[in-house]
């Protein structure tokens, strides 16, 4: 640059010159050649400039000037290159921290959606109106596969959250006629999983009433509502048990979905709010993660879960024997929809056995195209402190 600043120029009028003189030579500009001179104050004869190859405005200088003007921005070029590449190694190093960011903020954000749907009210234990008449037998209530926020029509069936609702009150009225007509201090009731709909494919969301969080809140809110009505006016003690998992509750459309992303644990935790001030309701769920739910009736040994893993509910009971090193009297299920007990073995005064209970939401169109169909049910399981099983009342809900 100390040649430019030999004859009073800087490298902006440098550059405005040349372009000038570019123009000049192009026919872009009228100007002559003194006029140029006389514009930038220089020291040459007019001639000189137009014969710019042995001037500073030509020649190697100019060539050589240029070069640097374009390895500057060459330099700079490379420079938001790198700043670029280090901007991505930080954002790989932050995929599995944001991952788990997301998994913890999607469950966080259920519960506040959630939360205002769900009323906590404080009680006082009651004690109950009832002595029962048979003090040898104890009863449970299996509801399984409500499929809340499904929405279909078939020849035998129609299926709407309204009805949901209206199904709740139906098996309101008969368990209530129930425990008044058996006496009943106590009664344990069993949630077998599949309680909303349209989790396992995304195609189930086209014919839902509403959206997934809505229905999780509004099935919560039903089950609620029915065991809190139950006790109020019957003050039995409830047992409730809550299998959790299902496949229709569980999201399959997320990639690397784990068993505990089930909706059915949103379901549970928010039970367990509404219901945390009862004292006349005990709640028994399975270990974070576990598929199944063991608990007892008298001494009898039950195994609980939805049945989706089961590829023969039938026989199920003789391998979770083996796999969970326990002896089981019962196993109780739900999935496929219909009402059957297969006797498995014998176990000293009683059989053992597995109880499929029947579906709460019935027959669909799914069902009916494989012609295996049944009523909307629920059923009452009465057990024996010595015989075990022996009774059953299956409540018809459509």
């Amino acid at each position: 640059m100390n040649q430019l600043e030999q004859y009073g120029l800087t490298d902006e009028t440098y550059k405005a010159c040349c372009k000038d003189i570019d123009a000049k030579l192009s026919g872009e500009n009228d100007m002559d050649w003194s006029e140029i001179r006389d514009k930038y104050s220089l020291p040459f004869n007019p001639d000189t400039i137009r014969k710019a190859s042995t001037s500073i405005f030509g020649g190697y200088y100019r060539s050589h000037l240029n070069d640097n003007y374009t390895s500057n921005d060459t330099d700079i070029d490379l420079k938001i290159a790198e700043l670029r590449k280090e901007r991505m190694k930080l954002q790989t190093a932050n995929i599995e921290r944001n991952r788990i960011d997301r998994t913890e903020a999607r469950h966080e954000l259920f519960y506040e959606q959630i939360g205002q749907y769900i009323k906590s009210k404080e009680y006082e234990k009651l004690e109950p109106y009832y002595e029962p008449h048979n003090k040898n037998m104890k009863y449970l209530l299996g509801i399984a596969d409500v499929h809340a926020n499904a929405n279909w029509f078939t020849q035998t069936n129609e299926y709407s959250m309204d009805i949901v609702r209206d199904r709740f009150e139906i098996l309101l009225i008969e368990v209530e006629n129930f425990v008044k007509e058996k006496g009943l201090d106590e009664l344990s009731i069993i949630l077998l999983g599949d309680l909303i709909d349209g989790c396992l494919r995304m195609t189930n969301l086209q014919v839902m009433d509403s959206s997934v969080s809505k229905s999780i809140a509004d099935i919560s809110d039903i089950i609620i509502d029915f065991i809190e009505q139950l006790i109020e006016d019957t003050h039995i003690h409830i047992h409730l048990y809550d299998v959790i998992y299902g496949n229709h509750s569980m999201p399959r459309f997320l990639q690397n979905y784990d068993v505990r992303e089930d909706l059915g644990y949103t379901i549970h935790r928010y039970i367990c709010t509404g219901l945390k001030h009862n004292k006349n309701v005990t709640i028994y769920s399975p270990t974070d993660g576990d598929m199944y739910l063991d608990f007892k009736i008298w001494d009898f040994n039950f195994i609980g879960f939805h049945g989706h893993t089961e590829k023969n509910q039938s026989e199920a009971i003789k391998d979770l024997t083996m796999q969970r090193r326990k002896l089981y009297d019962y196993a109780i299920c739900g999935h496929l929809h219909t009402n059957k007990t297969t006797t498995n073995t014998i176990g000293g005064c009683h059989d053992v056995e597995t109880i499929q209970f029947p579906s709460f939401v019935g027959d669909d169109p799914y069902g009916n195209s494989l012609h295996k169909i049944s009523k909307s049910a629920c059923m009452i399981c009465g057990f024996d402190k010595d015989f075990g099983y022996i009774e059953s009342n299956k409540i018809i809900l459509n």
